[in-house]
This record gives C-alpha cells, sequence and structure tokens, in this order.
C-alpha cells in the first residue's frame, strides 16, 4: 500500500483553494453551504431541537439508516442533513482559511527577507562620501604624468579597501561587529619561481608542490589590508598563498567536486564572488563540494579554528583587468556569522554597490603591479 504524500496533499489543498478556478468561487460556495443550512434549521427546527437533547444524554446508538436509534430517541433525516451541511461548511471555511494563512504567511515570510537584504536607509550618504573621496584619491594617482611613490598607492588603496569594510559594516547593521577587507594578488604561474622556498612555505595549505597543475598563484599582501573602525592595515593577518588550480572541479563518485580552495581561489577560477556564511562550516563543505586529501582537509580547518575570532564569515569577490584576466581577489570577512545576511541576493546587491570602488581599487593594483614587477613581489 503506497504511503500517502501528505506534503503534496496539503500542496493540492493549498492550490485549490488559492490558485485554482475555483478559487474566486470559494465566497459563493461557503455562502451557498450556510444559506442552505439556514434553510435546513428553519424547515426543521424542533429536529434539530430534539437532536440536541438526543445527542447530550444519550450517548450510545446503532448506526442503522435511516435513523440513529438511541435508547428512547430518533434523530430524523432533517436533523442528520442539518448537522452534515453545518460539518461540511465549517470543515470547507476552516481549511479554506488554513490554505489561505499559509499562502499569507509565506508572502510575509518572501517580504521580510526582501526587507533584511536591503541596504540601510542611511548607507547612501556614506557611499556618496566614499565614491567622493576614493574618486578623488584614484584621480591624483593615475592622472599625473609621474607615477607616485609606491608607498603612496598602497595609501591610497588602503583608503578604498577601508571604505569597502566600513560600507559591509553599515550595509550589514552591526554595530559591535569588526568587519575588515583585504586584496590577493594574483599571478600567472609562468611569473612564479616554482624553486623559491619562500613561496613553498608560503603555501599554507599544500604538501605537494605540483606546479604544474597551478594556472596561477594568489598571494595575500597583508599591505593591502584594512579594518572598518581602525587605522592602518589589518595586524591580525598573516601572508599566504593559494593555488589557483588548472581543473576547477573533477568528478569524484559521480559528483563533481572542487579542486579549487574556498573563498579567493574559487572566486578566480569563476569569475564570481564566493561566500561562506559561518566558517565552521566549512568541514561540511569539504566533506561534501571538495576534492582534498585529509592532510589538507585539517589544515585548512585548522586554520578557520585558529581565525574564528577574526573570520567567521567572508565574501570573496574577483578583479579582472581590462581584458578579462584574473588581477586580484578582494576578501571582505566578519568576526560574525551570516555576512550580508547570507543570503544570494543580498550579497548580490552589495557587490553591486560597491562596483564603482572596485574599480578604483583595480587601478591602484595595476599601478602597485607596474612599480613592482610580479615576479618581485614574492622574492
Amino acid at each position: 500500500m503506497a504511503i500517502p504524500n501528505f506534503d503534496e496533499i496539503k500542496a493540492n489543498i493549498i492550490w485549490f483553494f488559492t490558485e485554482s478556478a475555483f478559487a474566486t468561487l470559494n465566497a459563493a460556495i461557503l455562502t451557498a453551504l450556510l444559506a442552505f443550512v439556514g434553510v435546513v434549521g428553519g424547515i426543521f427546527p424542533s429536529d434539530i431541537k430534539e437532536s440536541i437533547i438526543t445527542l447530550l444524554f444519550f450517548g450510545k446508538f446503532d448506526f442503522t439508516f435511516p435513523f440513529f436509534h438511541g435508547f428512547s430517541r430518533e434523530i430524523s433525516v432533517g436533523a442528520i442533513c442539518f448537522w452534515a451541511l453545518l460539518l461540511i461548511s465549517t470543515l470547507y471555511f476552516g481549511v479554506r482559511q488554513w490554505a489561505v494563512d499559509k499562502v499569507e504567511s509565506f508572502k510575509l515570510d518572501q517580504l521580510r527577507e526582501l526587507i533584511s537584504t536591503m541596504p540601510p536607509t542611511d548607507i547612501m550618504s556614506l557611499y556618496a562620501d566614499a565614491i567622493e573621496i576614493c574618486h578623488k584619491l584614484t584621480a591624483s594617482n593615475t592622472s599625473s604624468t609621474i607615477q607616485p611613490p609606491v608607498s603612496d598607492i598602497i595609501d591610497s588603496a588602503n583608503a578604498i579597501i577601508r571604505w569597502i569594510s566600513t560600507i559591509a559594516w553599515n550595509y550589514d547593521r552591526r554595530p559591535r561587529a569588526r568587519y575588515a577587507a583585504n586584496v590577493m594578488l594574483y599571478f600567472p604561474i609562468s611569473h612564479i619561481d616554482s624553486s623559491s622556498q619562500r613561496i613553498k612555505n608560503l603555501l599554507t595549505f599544500e604538501v605537494n608542490y605540483d606546479f604544474s597543475k597551478w594556472k596561477g598563484l594568489l598571494y595575500l599582501d597583508t599591505e593591502l589590508s584594512a579594518v572598518n573602525d581602525q587605522p592602518g592595515k589589518d595586524v591580525a593577518l598573516t601572508e599566504f598563498v593559494l593555488p589557483v588550480p588548472t581543473i576547477i572541479r573533477r568528478v569524484v563518485g559521480g559528483e563533481e567536486r572542487f579542486k579549487a580552495l574556498p573563498g579567493a581561489p574559487i572566486a578566480t577560477s569563476t569569475d564570481t564572488p564566493d561566500y561562506y556564511k559561518d566558517t565552521w562550516q566549512v568541514k561540511d563543505w569539504l566533506s561534501t563540494e571538495a576534492d582534498f586529501t585529509g592532510e589538507q582537509e585539517e589544515l585548512i580547518c585548522g586554520y578557520f579554528r585558529d581565525s574564528a575570532t577574526k573570520v567567521r564569515s567572508f565574501l570573496s569577490i574577483p578583479i579582472q583587468d581590462d581584458n578579462g584576466n584574473p588581477l586580484a581577489v578582494i576578501n571582505i570577512h566578519s568576526d560574525k556569522v551570516d555576512i550580508f545576511r547570507a543570503t544570494d541576493e543580498s550579497v548580490l546587491r552589495f557587490v553591486l554597490l560597491i562596483k564603482p570602488l572596485l574599480e578604483m581599487l583595480k587601478a591602484h593594483i595595476e599601478l602597485i603591479n607596474t612599480a613592482r614587477p610580479l615576479n618581485s613581489q614574492l622574492q
């Protein structure tokens, strides 16, 4: 015997009372039922009164059609029709109201989610200040025929990074939370000295240094970092390097799994933002979505455990040059879970909001790469 699918039954009931062709007739049907109840009640008032006495005081009946025989009383057909119509009307009204309430509750949840993903109303004044200041910094560094010192470019880039982290903090409306951002510079593998011991030491999550499987490296330059409410760079950061694999995914057990590390490498490989609402759940992601060795998984989980007081959720946004080639990644992280309310819609809105700032940051990164050749930055 097949087990009924109650979820499907409930869905069909909701559809019938709210979306089907009969939905517009519900009020008329209920009115008609109640009218019939009134008509029957008007025709058989004495029978209905006697049936109430019978039901209240004589509880044992044999169910012999067309009458219910009690000890000394009978319930007439008229009374049975009245109570049956009243019961049907009550059930019809109750089920219809339940279906309507379910739909209204769903719409209310959607509205709450929409409101929760919208940026606060006062963010636009902050955003206007950020655009104005960062535009002036970018213009002063890019319009001159003489390139400014690298230290000045880095200071300007950090100002933009701080504005981004401040907007992120304001966007999420968490007064006591810590928001910070940093930039990871992208290096094509052709610019990398695979024999460099420094690079190997910075490859924090690697146990085998097979450079032939990587198309590039991402270097966390601690000089390019900022915290929303603190001057200077983010002192909680340590530099490291992450590989960007040539093959992003591979099939394991019939399922595609990532060969790229979470965050910046996936963002670079897919050219889409990558976010994690709780770094303590990265272990679950590794076991279900990724293909790494047990030793690598332990290194990754250990890093997030050690940095949990500063990084509980984060968003990585890729930055490309004008030709569509990887240039860098900006990581924005919080010491609280659910950065940007951990919804795709909210993350997308934030990324679109800061897009002009990302363009200005890109201009500074290109200036830095010009002043500091790529092959010298990891030496």
